[in-house]
C-alpha cells in the first residue's frame, strides 16, 4: 500500500470505522433478535455467533489503516494473524461444542470436556498477546500495545461488573458470557485506536 495515500484503506468497501460500526449493530441486533422470541430457541445461540464473522474484514481493515500511518512492524503483522486465526478457531470450536451437545447431550466429564473445548482457544488469544510483546522490538509499539491491553481489560471489567451488579438488583435480565471475548477484543481496538490518534 502506498503510505502517501489519502485515501483512508477499505475492506470490501468499508474502513475500519466502518466495519466497527457495522459489528457493534449486528451484535446488539443478534442479542435483540434472539431475546426477543424472534428466532426459535434453538437457534439463539448460533444467531449470537454469527457476528464474530465480523472481527476479520474489521480486523483488516484496521491494519490497513495502521500501516498507511506507519504504526506497523513485523511481529504486529504475525500478532493480528495469529489472533484472526485464533478467533476463527473459537468460532469453529464454539458452533461444534454446541452442535455435539444439542446432538448428544452430554452429561458428567463429557460436557465438561464439550466446555472446554468450546472456549480451548481462548488460550492462544492469551498466548498471542504475549508472543507479541515479547518479539515486539519497537518501544512506542509495545507501549501502545500494553496500554491498549489495559484498556480492553478495563472496558471488560466495567461492562461485566456493572451489568452483573444490575442483574443483582434485578435491572438487566440474564446474558449469555459468549460477550467476554468480542467485548475484550472491541475494547483492545478501541484502546490501540486511542493511543495511535494521541500520539499522531
Amino acid at each position: 500500500m502506498d503510505e502517501t495515500c489519502t485515501e483512508t484503506p477499505k475492506v470490501w468497501g468499508l474502513t475500519y470505522w466502518g466495519w466497527a460500526a457495522v459489528f457493534i449493530v449486528a451484535m446488539i441486533g443478534a442479542s435483540f433478535a434472539s431475546r426477543s422470541g424472534l428466532v426459535p430457541a434453538g437457534a439463539a445461540i448460533w444467531v449470537q455467533l454469527a457476528p464474530l464473522v465480523l472481527v476479520a474484514p474489521m480486523a483488516h481493515a484496521q491494519l490497513g489503516l495502521f500501516r498507511k500511518h506507519g504504526v506497523s512492524s513485523p511481529a504486529l503483522t504475525r500478532h493480528n494473524r495469529a489472533m484472526l486465526l485464533t478467533l476463527g478457531a473459537f468460532v469453529v470450536c464454539m458452533c461444534l461444542a454446541v452442535y455435539l451437545s444439542r446432538a448428544y447431550r452430554p452429561t458428567g466429564l463429557a460436557a465438561f470436556a464439550l466446555a472446554l473445548l468450546a472456549i480451548a482457544p481462548v488460550g492462544g488469544i492469551v498466548w498471542s498477546a504475549a508472543r507479541y510483546l515479547r518479539e515486539e522490538t519497537d518501544e512506542f509499539l509495545r507501549h501502545r500495545a500494553v496500554n491498549a491491553l489495559l484498556v480492553s481489560l478495563a472496558f471488560v471489567l466495567i461492562v461485566g461488573s456493572l451489568w452483573g451488579s444490575l442483574q443483582m438488583f434485578g435491572l438487566a435480565a440474564p446474558s449469555l458470557n459468549l460477550w467476554v471475548l468480542p467485548a475484550w477484543g472491541f475494547g483492545f481496538g478501541l484502546g490501540n485506536l486511542w493511543w495511535w490518534t494521541r500520539d499522531r
